[in-house]
Parts: structure tokens; C-alpha cells; sequence
């Protein structure tokens, strides 16, 4: 009985899901939360960012739920148009958290979030761990 127990709890337990692309991959873990990592070095515009929401529609089957993790390597950016594309199309979470490798990027963004109208929490954060644990106490 104990046997038939365990079996069925490791058939239940779900590996996270990776999909990698060029500049990017993104997983979606056991905690519903989408981690978005963008790789160093990479210059990020409106394709990756419309790939990045194929693959949220992919990936997410309850948007009510789910928390979005963007991790931003060393040296990535934003393009000015990507930015102005995810302001107008963005996807519904429940809590977004920011890694940014740099202060000056983390105080620009903080900047940036006092005139921007947000629907739920967004932090930003040196350490992807601690940008981890935040994500799930939201």
C-alpha cells in the first residue's frame, strides 16, 4: 500500500518546463512562477519579447496564479521600443520580480515605478534567490 503511495506521488511531482531560445530561456516551476532569464550579453527588441509572450501563452494555463521572474545577465538591455511594446501588451501576473545586475539599473527602475500605474506588486533585486523567495510569499 505504502509502495503504491510513493508512486503515485512521484507520478504526481512535475519537473519544471525550459524552453531556451538564442537570447533567452524560460521556466516554469512547480510554485506557478515563470522565470524569464535573459542571457548576458544580449540585446533584447519586440521579437523576443513577442516570442516571450507565445511562450507564456504556452506555458501558463492560469494566469490568476501566476508570478513573473525576469533575471536580466550582466551587460543584457532592453531595447527603448521593447520596453514601449511590453507597456502596451503586457501579460497578466499576480507578482513580477526584477533581477538587475546593477544599482544604477535597480534606482532607474525604482524611479521608473513611481510613474507607472501597476496592477500588482513589482520588486526589483540584486540576487535571483532572494527575487525567488519574494515571488513566492506574494
Amino acid at each position: 500500500m505504502i509502495f503504491l503511495y510513493l508512486v503515485f506521488m512521484l507520478a504526481t511531482l512535475t519537473e519544471p518546463t525550459t524552453i531556451k531560445r538564442e537570447l533567452f530561456e524560460v521556466t516554469l516551476d512547480e510554485h506557478n512562477i515563470l522565470h524569464f532569464r535573459y542571457f548576458q550579453n544580449s540585446l533584447i527588441d519586440i521579437p523576443e519579447i513577442k516570442d516571450g509572450f507565445d511562450l507564456y501563452d504556452e506555458l501558463v494555463t492560469d494566469p490568476s496564479t501566476v508570478k513573473r521572474l525576469i533575471e536580466m545577465e550582466k551587460y543584457s538591455t532592453v531595447t527603448k521600443e521593447a520596453r514601449e511594446y511590453i507597456q502596451e501588451y503586457t501579460k497578466p501576473v499576480v507578482a513580477e520580480a526584477l533581477v538587475l545586475p546593477s544599482l544604477a539599473l535597480r534606482l532607474m527602475f525604482k524611479f521608473y515605478l513611481k510613474f507607472r500605474k501597476q496592477d500588482y506588486p513589482v520588486q526589483a533585486f540584486k540576487d535571483v534567490n532572494e527575487a525567488y523567495f519574494w515571488l513566492r510569499d506574494q
